[in-house]
């Protein structure tokens, strides 16, 4: 079998990191050929496919609305001839539908598209385009079970068609890179905790600020808030919120360090990893935070209130509660090492029970093997 992953990019973003893990395994564990195709250079993680021989095909896009890339991409799909087509996030779904358009019905592969975040038809043309490929795809797939949910009610896709699948972890290759020296330089005796995720609204950097400030400046004196990730919202974005920080009294506090490829080095040498966001899908953060054993609170969004039991492998809170945030990590930088060590050890074994990328991988492969045999029944009918 032939499996082609399609994507916008190779960044550094959650859906791109599951998408790589998500091949390499499927081709470890079968030997399948596996190959993938974007339009947006970034190879933030293409050494990942490279080490297991995954070829990158890149279709560049002209300018956003690249007429022309739907008819570059169906070309490449046509000579590279796959079995499977699994395209990931709506608009790469949406470039992908459009392509194999292009092709003969008797040389489209079977077409699968990915959901990664609970919004769903939050706006007009996220509807439109989210029908558009719910209703031309063979099987969609979602990481969280309210984002599954949603494409049934709300896009009206049928409920055979739509599958929940959770995002896994490479916990081998997870504890290796974790023995890498920390990318960030930590002060010994400080409390330590990180936003890690693009500095854009959805991550929510603002409500972490407001949370800090309603904190007495006694308590959190020795507290380092690390914000880490790509100024994907702007430069005037994240220099708004380094004006808010100040505003706070928090300049001397919070750190903008960019995005990094030691995340499990730096989780290793973390206190508290925090997820304010305001809609998620399944986020990976949090799903390394746990298998790193790092305390962790994120908001109740998305997958989170699956992924984390509070108080008890973690800490959430609703959305938008900056006084409920900030108690939250009032409530972690008091755990005792006991404590501490007794929530690690209860996240990492929920990851090493349900959420490794063996068993996600493993439950694509069968989604895989099922559209073909329905492909090949509706042909013989």
């Amino acid at each position: 079998m032939h499996v082609v992953y399609a994507i916008d990019c190779l960044g550094s973003g959650g859906a791109q990191r599951q998408m790589v893990e998500i091949a390499r395994r499927v081709k470890l564990d079968t030997g399948w050929r596996v190959s993938c195709v974007v339009y947006r250079r970034d190879d933030f993680h293409a050494a990942r496919l490279a080490d297991v021989e995954i070829p990158v095909a890149l279709i560049p896009r002209s300018w956003k609305l690249d007429p022309l890339l739907p008819r570059n991409i169906a070309r490449w799909i046509d000579e590279a001839r796959p079995d499977v087509v699994h395209a990931f996030m709506t608009v790469p779904s949406l470039w992908t539908l459009l392509a194999l358009h292009h092709l003969p019905r008797s040389r489209r592969p079977a077409f699968l598209a990915s959901e990664r975040d609970e919004s769903i038809a939050a706006t007009r043309a996220q509807g439109w385009m989210q029908r558009f490929v719910c209703r031309g795809s063979d099987a969609v797939t979602a990481n969280a079970e309210i984002a599954a949910r949603a494409i049934v009610d709300r896009l009206g896709a049928p409920p055979a068609r739509v599958h929940y699948v959770p995002n896994g972890i490479d916990l081998d290759a997870w504890d290796l890179a974790a023995q890498r020296p920390c990318p960030l330089p930590l002060e010994p005796g400080c409390f330590h905790l990180a936003l890690i995720g693009r500095l854009e609204r959805q991550k929510n950097h603002a409500l972490l600020i407001e949370a800090l400030r309603r904190i007495d400046p006694r308590r959190r004196a020795t507290w380092r808030i690390w914000f880490l990730g790509d100024e994907t919202g702007g430069r005037a974005f994240a220099a708004a919120l380094e004006e808010k920080a100040a505003a706070a009294g928090l300049q001397d506090q919070v750190r903008f360090a960019g995005r990094t490829r030691e995340v499990a080095s730096l989780m290793r040498a973390l206190d508290c990893l925090v997820l304010p966001s305001l809609h998620e899908g399944f986020p990976n953060v949090v799903l390394e935070a746990m298998a790193s054993r790092l305390p962790v609170v994120a908001s109740r969004v998305g997958a989170v209130p699956q992924l984390v039991e509070d108080e008890r492998t973690g800490f959430v809170f609703p959305s938008e509660d900056a006084d409920a945030l900030a108690a939250a990590l009032l409530r972690v930088s008091e755990l005792s090492a006991a404590e501490r060590e007794a929530l690690g050890k209860r996240a990492r074994e929920v990851v090493e029970h349900r959420y490794t990328i063996a068993v996600c991988a493993l439950a694509y492969r069968r989604l895989y093997e099922s559209m073909l045999r329905a492909g090949a029944e509706d042909d013989a009918a």
